[in-house]
């Protein structure tokens, strides 16, 4: 019930009283359940339920062991409710993935590239919050699809280059700009996963330590983020309360990504996760630009 409160009705800081969504198929989340179950005659919110949970066991299973699989999330979210809160409603699930993840691998930790990371970070989320003070949701959608698209395509010319033994260079600009961007980025549309993924990568770190160091980055940037999502009204009780129902998913995705991590081939599922992430984020362009 705290989750079907919660999409049919949001704050509003304009106006700074709840707001009714139609639930009928005129309205965005219409759309959504037809394109999701043509004809099938389950209802909106039990679409959007599934889907919530769906995302929630993608974050548990990206945060603990399989990082590419959280692109996914932020447009299928952006898509099931408004762009807005769909930012701030996705930040508690993400600091419990972040939590699941830190202890399982609290031994692999590069405390170097964080520090070097973090000031900028927080200069580029101060950056994020005073965007999203003057955009809306519809304008957010082509926003995030364009943001996801762009750190797919940055993923595979990054990949290419390592191909060819091309090398990025680890200066401590890089790591600025890096940081500047990832905290924009996290706090507009939570998708800055790509772009710390990648800047770890081209530092050459293993595995383990790449789940390990990205999992205490995002814990600390969700955890700063927090004040401004509620500032801005993006977390109120009522969707804390809808948060606290994913728990218990986003525990069983933590533990089925520390099992996978070892035994899917990494290249193969980001390839699956990409392209499905690139065709979500290409669905929130065209309908935010019409």
């Amino acid at each position: 019930m705290f989750f079907k409160s919660f999409v049919g009705r949001v704050y509003t800081k304009s106006n700074n009283k709840k707001r009714d969504f139609d639930m009928s198929g005129a309205s965005w989340s219409g759309e959504i359940a037809a394109a999701v179950a043509p004809g099938f005659p389950t209802p909106f919110v039990g679409i959007v339920g599934m889907a919530a949970v769906f995302c929630g066991f993608l974050v548990g299973l990206s945060k603990a062991g399989l990082p590419g699989a959280g692109i996914v999330v932020v447009p299928i979210m952006a898509g099931i409710m408004p762009a807005r809160e769909s930012v701030g409603f996705l930040l508690p699930i993400l600091i419990v993935g972040d939590v699941f993840a830190i202890v399982y691998w609290r031994r692999h930790v590069d405390w170097r590239q964080l520090f070097r990371l973090f000031p900028c970070t927080f200069l580029g989320v101060g950056g994020g919050y005073f965007a999203l003070r003057a955009i809306t949701s519809r304008q957010l959608l082509p926003v995030i699809g364009a943001i996801v698209l762009s750190m797919i395509a940055l993923k595979w010319w990054n990949s290419a280059r390592a191909e060819k033994g091309i090398e990025i260079p680890r200066s401590l600009w890089l790591a600025s700009v890096t940081g500047t961007v990832a905290g924009a980025t996290s706090m507009m549309a939570n998708a800055a996963g790509p772009i710390i993924v990648i800047y770890l990568l081209s530092m050459g770190m293993e595995k383990r330590n790449l789940i390990g160091t990205s999992a205490w980055f995002f814990f600390v940037l969700n955890l700063f983020k927090t004040p401004f999502g509620g500032n801005l009204d993006l977390i109120t009780m009522e969707s804390l309360k809808a948060n606290c129902l994913f728990v218990p998913v986003i525990l069983i995705g933590g533990i089925c990504g520390v099992f996978l991590a070892q035994r899917i081939p990494q290249k193969q599922f980001n390839l699956v996760v990409e392209l499905i992430a690139a065709g979500t984020a290409l669905c929130l362009c065209v309908k935010g630009l019409m």
